[in-house]
């Protein structure tokens, strides 16, 4: 939660054990694909301070896995009147959760898509993996790690 405030994302929701943060929106900008690059890579980094103060309470290493994926989407306020929340909405928002699953079948921890990496700056090396298809989701993606 504090690498994405730290890195102007708006967290949008934690779902089980997935957090939800999107960029470019209320405010926009030119550089949501670097701001949510930065936010995961320093979500990572701090993953073995983390590990370590939990490893005697749950006997298992922490980690996380992360999908970054960039395009349009329909945000704003949803919900109902007993329940509201401010979010995304869309095909964007779903591919990303499909990369975040992909980690796990590819063996890496961040992946972003095509689109994603366009945007980022030769700072930022990505690996091209496999171009996919994913479920509920038209056209394939190329993914790249980061």
């Amino acid at each position: 939660s504090d690498r994405v405030a730290e890195f102007q994302g708006v967290l949008v929701d934690y779902a089980g054990d997935s957090l939800e943060a999107l960029w470019g929106a209320p405010i926009a900008s030119d550089e949501h694909a670097i701001q949510a690059c930065k936010a995961a890579l320093a979500m990572r980094a701090c993953l073995p301070e983390i590990s370590q103060r939990w490893l005697s309470k749950i006997k298992y290493p922490t980690d996380i896995t992360i999908g970054i994926n960039s395009g349009l989407a329909q945000v704003g306020n949803i919900g109902s009147r007993r329940k509201f929340k401010y979010g995304a909405l869309g095909t964007t928002v779903n591919l990303a959760s499909r990369v975040q699953g992909a980690t796990k079948h590819l063996g890496v921890p961040l992946l972003v898509t095509r689109s994603t990496a366009v945007g980022l700056p030769d700072t930022f090396p990505v690996r091209r993996l496999c171009h996919v298809r994913t479920i509920n989701i038209d056209e394939p993606v190329e993914l790249y790690e980061l």
